[in-house]
């Protein structure tokens, strides 16, 4: 009698490009907060080493740390995603994001004191 052998189920994967892109985001949202790498790893309460994986692109960061990221900062998944910086961010944020990485990015809006009402 042959053994039971379960089916595969095949794993997920995500695209070296999207790695890089999550990572850049993470490392220019850390920025526009004024975090260092280390302060960052503490507040999320990784390790440094695991912190910087993320930000190389080299690992992609468990759904819930992004969901406490984007719960503490204000962002939204599309930020990570899709690159869309949204007028409800800080607004502080948002203009650290468009002065320093407009070409990268897709604003709902420029950052105005308007637009964060």
């Amino acid at each position: 009698m042959a053994r039971y052998k379960p089916p595969t189920v095949p794993q997920r994967t995500v695209s070296d490009q999207t790695l890089k892109s999550i990572g850049r985001r993470l490392v220019w949202l850390r920025m526009a907060l004024g975090h260092t790498q280390a302060d960052w790893s503490r507040r999320l309460r990784v390790s440094n080493p695991q912190l910087n994986k993320w930000e190389a692109g080299t690992r992609l960061p468990h759904i819930d740390v992004l969901i406490t990221i984007c719960e503490a900062s204000s962002v939204s998944m599309d930020y990570f995603f899709r690159g869309i910086v949204s007028a409800r961010m800080p607004l502080h944020v948002q203009r650290y994001l468009y002065q320093h990485h407009l070409a990268d990015l897709s604003f709902e809006s420029p950052p105005t004191e308007a637009s964060h009402q």
